[in-house]
This record gives structure tokens, C-alpha cells and sequence, in this order.
């Protein structure tokens, strides 16, 4: 149980570290604030959800490897190159189903990789692929063994206490996006009517 709600304590961890880094990459390009959460809060729960796998999955599978290899340079960098691959190939499922269900729910594409070569339904790409490879060294070698170094001094009553706020918070926020996405989605789904009845209207005067 406490392992589980400190897993959801980074979860929302990481996915306000990635909003962050995010919005000002983006904010940077732009030359304006760009808000990258599909949320009012500060979160991208994209990099939470990968966070969690590599965490939870991917993890595990490199201290086994690096455990059961012999010791060498050649040994070690084969092992961290089946986590790299393992971390690639997970974070694009996390990205591609995400992709899709933020599609389908708020009838929006945050992201569009169609430009980018080798891309599969503009959703995740190889240059992207590549990236999630780094982000894998990155936070499996050194981020999150820094971080659950220090979660592990963080007591369990002060988790769920902090837990219970922004759950509480967290639902309030996607009851509000949801809603203004169905909203969009009515206003949406008229605008098709009256131009559909336009159009019959004007191929009938025709």
C-alpha cells in the first residue's frame, strides 16, 4: 500500500517536473507563455505515466541485467543498451495510447509528429524515440535513484496527507477539463449541422 501510493506520489511528481520542462521549451520557442498541460494545473501526465513505467518495469529489468551480466565495460554497456531499447520501446506505447485517448476525449492533438520522419500516425516518431532513449539513461541512472533516495526519508503519513490533497484537486481540474471539452464538442457538433444545412440549402437554390 505505501509502495502504490508513493508510486502515485511521483506520478504527479514527475508529471509537474515534465509540465515544466515543457512549457518553457515550447514558451522559449514561441516567445510567450505556453501552458503544454491539457489541464488548468501544472501537469502533463504523460511524463508521470512514463515516469511510473520505467520506474515500476523498466527498472527492475536493469538491476537484474546488470546484476546477472559479468564485469566488464563491454558487459555493462550491453545491459544498459537492452534498457535503453526497453525504455524507447515502453514510452512510445505510453505516448502513442495517449495520443489517442486525449484525441478521442477532448477532440485535440497536443502533439503532431506527421513532418517527422519515420512517424507512425503523427503521434510518436523516431526522432522522439530517440529522445525517450536518453530520457531512460537519464532518469533510470541518475534522476529517480537521486529522488527515491530522498522519497524514501519522506514518512508515510506526510505521503498519503499530501496524496489525499492533490487527488482531491487533481479530480476537481479533469472534471473541469472534461466538461469544457464536451462542451466544445456540442458547440462543435452544431456549427457541422448548420453547415451541413447550408450546404443542402444551397444546392437546392442551385
Amino acid at each position: 500500500m505505501e509502495t502504490a501510493a508513493r508510486m502515485t506520489f511521483y506520478f504527479f511528481m514527475y508529471s509537474c517536473v515534465g509540465w515544466l520542462i515543457e512549457s518553457i521549451y515550447c514558451s522559449v520557442a514561441a516567445k510567450k507563455w505556453v501552458n503544454r498541460g491539457f489541464l488548468t494545473g501544472p501537469l502533463c501526465p504523460i511524463y508521470g505515466t512514463g515516469a511510473v513505467v520505467l520506474a515500476v518495469i523498466v527498472n527492475p529489468l536493469k538491476e537484474y541485467l546488470h546484476s546477472a551480466v559479468p564485469a566488464g565495460l563491454p558487459y555493462y554497456l550491453a545491459a544498459m543498451a537492452a534498457v535503453i531499447v526497453a525504455g524507447m520501446l515502453l514510452c512510445d506505447i505510453v505516448e502513442f495510447i495517449t495520443s489517442v485517448l486525449l484525441e478521442k476525449l477532448f477532440h485535440a492533438r497536443w502533439w503532431d509528429y506527421s513532418g517527422k520522419f519515420l512517424n507512425i500516425q503523427g503521434r510518436i516518431c523516431l526522432m522522439h524515440t530517440v529522445y525517450w532513449g536518453i530520457a531512460t539513461v537519464a532518469f533510470l541512472y541518475v534522476v529517480h535513484p537521486l529522488v527515491n533516495s530522498v522519497g524514501k526519508n519522506i514518512t508515510a503519513k506526510a505521503i498519503y496527507l499530501s496524496l489525499l490533497i492533490i487527488l482531491a484537486v487533481f479530480v476537481v481540474d479533469l472534471f473541469n477539463a472534461v466538461k469544457n471539452a464536451m462542451d466544445v464538442k456540442k458547440l462543435m457538433d452544431k456549427m457541422r449541422l448548420l453547415s451541413d444545412k447550408v450546404s443542402r440549402t444551397a444546392a437546392d437554390f442551385k
